[in-house]
C-alpha cells in the first residue's frame, strides 16, 4: 500500500539519498543535494502561508518517490499559478501508482492555494517525451518552449 505524506525534517537524509541517486541518472545538468538546502525547503513549507510543499510517496515506509511544487502571484496579476518543482520516482516503482497520486495530491494543494494552472517542465533527459506524453493523456497540454542558458 502507497501513502502519501508532506515530508518532515525526520525525512530530510533520505530525502536527500534519493534526490542525488536521481540526479546522477539525469543526462542534464542539475547541482546536488544539499542537506541544509533541503532542511530549509522542506521546514520552511510548514508555514501556514507557505508557497511550498514537498511530498513522500512511501511504500513499508520507505521513500519510492519525491514531489514538490511552488504557487507564487503572476508578476501581472493576482491570481496564483503552481510549478512544479520536482516529481522522482525510484525506478523499481515507476509505472506504478506512485506518480498518479503524488500528482493528484499537488492538484489538491494548488486549488487549496487558489491557483489557476500548473506548469512542469521535464528536463532529465530521461524518459521526457514518454513523461509528457502520459500527461498529455491525462488533460496536460503543451504550452510553449523551455530554454536554458547555464552561466
Amino acid at each position: 500500500m502507497l501513502t502519501i505524506r508532506r515530508a518532515n525534517l525526520a525525512d530530510v537524509e533520505n530525502i536527500v539519498l534519493h534526490l542525488n541517486k536521481h540526479i546522477q541518472s539525469c543526462k542534464n545538468y542539475y547541482p546536488g543535494a544539499e542537506k541544509e538546502a533541503v532542511a530549509l525547503t522542506v521546514h520552511s513549507s510548514y508555514h501556514h502561508t507557505s508557497p511550498m510543499l514537498t511530498l513522500l510517496c512511501l511504500k513499508d515506509d520507505q521513500i519510492i518517490g519525491i514531489a514538490s511544487v511552488v504557487a507564487s502571484r503572476y508578476l501581472w496579476a493576482n491570481k496564483m499559478q503552481a510549478e512544479i518543482r520536482l516529481v522522482y520516482v525510484d525506478p523499481c516503482h515507476r509505472g506504478g501508482r506512485a506518480f498518479h497520486y503524488m500528482m493528484r495530491d499537488i492538484e489538491k494543494w494548488c486549488i487549496e492555494k487558489q491557483c489557476d494552472q500548473i506548469s512542469f517542465s521535464i528536463a532529465t533527459g530521461n524518459d521526457d517525451e514518454n513523461i509528457a506524453n502520459m500527461l498529455t493523456h491525462h488533460g496536460w497540454g503543451r504550452d510553449g518552449i523551455g530554454l536554458v542558458k547555464r552561466l
